[in-house]
């Protein structure tokens, strides 16, 4: 398993993982499936939950990235039948998350992904929608 793609994947929503209940009602998603299988070995770990809670507040520190990517290496390591389970549902998020690719480039350019309807785009200085 990539770590450091399992990282980035979870990196954006660590805020409202770490925040959110276990077992709350409702079809969880792929990032929430993950961190619930997580949440128990990281808080075990006080390095760990502290990676978490530091890159959480700084999702984009890539130096962050890499304490939490050492921290999640290590418990893989102590638990290859957790590392197993946890390659296999990020591999199914992957697989059903699809791929979006948007090029921009120019002054005022804009780039759209996914399904988009309705609403006002402006590049103008002096558009008022």
């Amino acid at each position: 398993m990539d770590i450091g793609a399992l990282v980035s994947f979870l990196a954006p929503h660590l805020p409202q993982l770490l925040n959110a209940v276990a077992g709350e009602p409702g079809e969880p998603s792929p990032v929430t499936r993950i961190w619930n299988r997580l949440r128990g070995r990281v808080a075990e770990r006080p390095a760990a939950q502290e990676a978490a809670e530091d890159l959480a507040a700084n999702p984009d520190d890539e130096i962050l990235r890499t304490v939490l990517f050492a921290q999640l290496r290590k418990l893989f390591t102590d638990h290859p039948a957790l590392a197993a389970e946890i390659g296999a549902l990020f591999a199914e998020a992957q697989a059903s998350a699809g791929t979006t690719n948007v090029h921009v480039s120019g002054d005022r350019s804009i780039g759209i992904g996914g399904n988009v309807t309705g609403g006002t785009i402006s590049t103008g200085d002096t558009h008022q929608p």
